[in-house]
């Protein structure tokens, strides 16, 4: 019998170690209670400093413990064959083990909670706590048990993943790669939800963008405006992504005028284009009341009027790669999958302006960094994107980017201004901020795209398209059907919300001409399908929807090599939009690739789809129900 629980418990170790993803590995193994009772001996490697020094946790906690109970010469090797001696000291605070080997030494603060001493490990988890911001909850339940008895080995791992997963903690690891040069995706974009809901308010529970503002994000800033220190307010302006929240955090702020003043000169100084956006908007609006802010809100918008001269970086461009990353690894590690687009955009935007707001002192080569980062997390952005416009229509993968970034939020500092014309005039900046000629704000932007919806308001209602408007259109769509007849209602439906009868004249217009379009060389056929399909997603219209997809077919046969598959599939998918309902848009999603499967695809082809549809799966599993035999015959296709 004995044997048999023995090989039970061997298979039962391997198969964890073979059998499993490493994150489903990662989450099994943290439990004591699953460990224990299927009897498996768990150890894990403790990395400190930069990634280079590591010990046995087995064999690690143990020694400290030795020391902190007086035991002298207390020694311990490493990973890699390292001989290093543990020693307390009394001196630092708190007072603590130190890892010696020669003139080195390491601290690692958390290793305090390993005294013997009740009082000296609250004492010491207070100071860490307050270091790292750890939230209430979590300390109330860790000095519960730190005042009763010692931690065990995996509760201190538990204890240092919550560390790790406060901004705090995830700013530090990130710095420490950067200026290591070993930044992984791991590292870059945080796992777990509490890093997010620290960051960004219980953002996964609204609705809409209103009701974020209004129920998550004003309790979430109140609680970090009402501690009132520079940390809590720096990342405040993270959350500044939209300005409905900057107007809340002008409504809220009852501190000092200094205090504001330091932190608009600290953003000045070294800010990211999201926090001095929300900066500046706050500081025109608070200006008149509280004038003491003057000098350094004027050297804050100066600093983003001339960025490029004083840093050197376009802080647009880092923005955009790093938002696009990590929203596009967030789908690849499905990372608050249940979260609504809009609340994943706000948390990875407000991550992003973490990292671009310590970025300058450290990288050396921001350049190469930004390409690392489009190459990696680009094609997810797109795909998920794409998967997002089923909930949010008005929000497409080209707005995300470095240039429409740029006009997004110069131009909310270009409204801010042309709102507030006392204030403009009083800080002197009247003909930079609202006037025409070199070196003003609206030369560096385009006034139209200002106008266009930003990455938070994908569902945003839109002012009604006038009747003289309409009118014009419907003009457009009872003529001859070109490439540039429908550029008007596409333009419309950017920036309006378009009658539906429109989009159903457009539908119409297809038929009407057998579903060819005839080109005109100002308009692509594939600009102009791309364009009738945002139509179409932001409608809602079906009919045009489906209109589209038989002037994809009708292409494929009559003009091969008119659209590329990859064309093809972005018009295809993005017309999918216009059904909101899951089950209706998966069983367009499938009826779609499984058209294009069939068509007379090469084998690279084939893998480039395979390879979008294989990552819209992931991201939506709903999609395997309708879009196995498409998969089935683009791998077919793939493996010749």
């Amino acid at each position: 019998m004995s044997e048999e629980i023995n090989y039970q418990r061997i298979a039962r170790a391997l198969a964890l170690a073979d059998g499993y993803s490493p994150l489903l590995k990662q989450e099994v193994l943290g439990k004591p209670d699953v460990v224990d009772m299927a009897g498996i001996d768990v150890d894990a490697t403790i990395k400190l400093g930069a990634d280079r020094l590591s010990f046995r946790r087995s064999q690690l906690f143990p020694a400290i413990a030795e020391a902190f109970d007086g035991t002298e010469n207390t020694a311990i090797s490493g990973v890699d064959g390292s001989e290093w001696a543990i020693v307390f000291d009394a001196e630092v605070q708190p007072p603590n083990v130190v890892l010696v080997r020669g003139e080195e030494r390491v601290v690692v603060p958390q290793f305090s909670l390993l005294t013997s001493d009740a009082t000296a490990r609250v004492h010491a988890l207070q100071l860490i706590a307050k270091h790292h911001r750890l939230p209430v909850d979590l300390v109330d339940r860790w000095s519960l048990l730190l005042s009763e008895r010692k931690p065990t080995d995996v509760e201190i791992g538990a204890f240092v993943e919550d560390l790790q997963n406060t901004p705090v903690g995830v700013l530090e690891a990130i710095r420490e790669s950067l200026r290591g040069g070993r930044l992984s995706l791991d590292t870059l974009v945080p796992r777990y939800e509490a890093y997010y809901r620290q960051l960004v308010g219980e953002a996964g529970s609204a609705t809409s963008l209103e009701d974020c503002v209004t129920r998550v994000a004003i309790p979430h800033f109140g609680k970090l405006l009402a501690e009132g220190d520079q940390q809590s307010l720096s990342m405040v302006w993270f959350l500044c992504s939209h300005a409905s929240i900057s107007q809340m955090i002008e409504r809220e702020w009852r501190g000092n005028d200094d205090l504001l003043a330091d932190s608009m000169t600290s953003l000045a100084r070294g800010g990211d284009p999201i926090s001095r956006t929300g900066a500046i908007e706050v500081g025109l609006r608070l200006l008149r009341e509280r004038p003491g802010l003057t000098q350094s809100l004027t050297e804050l918008i100066n600093a983003v009027l001339d960025r490029e001269a004083v840093e050197g970086t376009d802080q647009f461009a880092l923005l955009s790669a790093l938002f696009n990353c990590i929203y596009g690894q967030m789908a690849r590690r499905r990372i608050l999958v249940s979260w609504p687009p809009f609340a994943r955009r706000l948390a990875s935007l407000a991550h992003a302006s973490v990292v671009v707001r310590h970025f300058g002192d450290i990288v050396s080569d921001p350049a190469s960094f930004t390409r690392w980062l489009v190459d990696a997390g680009d094609a997810d952005f797109i795909m998920q994107t794409l998967v997002d416009m089923r909930l949010e229509p008005r929000w497409f993968p080209e707005l995300g980017s470095a240039g429409q970034l740029k006009n997004e939020l110069l131009g909310r500092i270009w409204l801010a201004a042309k709102s507030m014309p006392e204030a403009v005039e009083a800080l002197g900046f009247t003909e930079r901020l609202v006037g025409e000629g070199p070196g003003v704000i609206d030369e560096q932007i385009e006034s139209a795209a200002v106008f266009l919806p930003g990455p938070l308001e994908g569902r945003a209602a839109m002012m009604k398209l006038d009747a003289e408007s309409a009118t014009g259109i419907e003009e457009m769509l009872t003529g001859k059907v070109e490439t540039t007849t429908f550029t008007s209602l596409y333009n419309a439906s950017l920036f309006y919300s378009v009658p539906d009868h429109l989009p159903a004249l457009a539908a119409e217009a297809l038929e009407r001409n057998h579903y060819q379009v005839v080109l005109d060389n100002r308009v692509s056929i594939f600009d102009c399908l791309v364009a009738l399909a945002s139509v179409a997603a932001s409608t809602r219209c079906a009919k045009l929807c489906d209109a589209i997809h038989t002037v994809l077919r009708v292409s494929w046969r009559l003009a091969p090599g008119e659209l590329s598959a990859d064309q093809s599939f972005r018009v295809g998918i993005l017309a999918c939009a216009a059904r909101e309902e899951l089950s209706e848009w998966t069983e367009s999603v499938g009826r779609f690739l499984t058209e294009i499967s069939l068509q007379d695809l090469s084998v690279e082809d084939a893998d480039g789809l395979l390879s979008h549809l294989s990552t819209m799966c992931h991201i939506e599993p709903e999609l395997w129900g309708t879009c196995g035999r498409a998969h089935a015959a683009l791998g077919m296709i793939d493996s010749r």
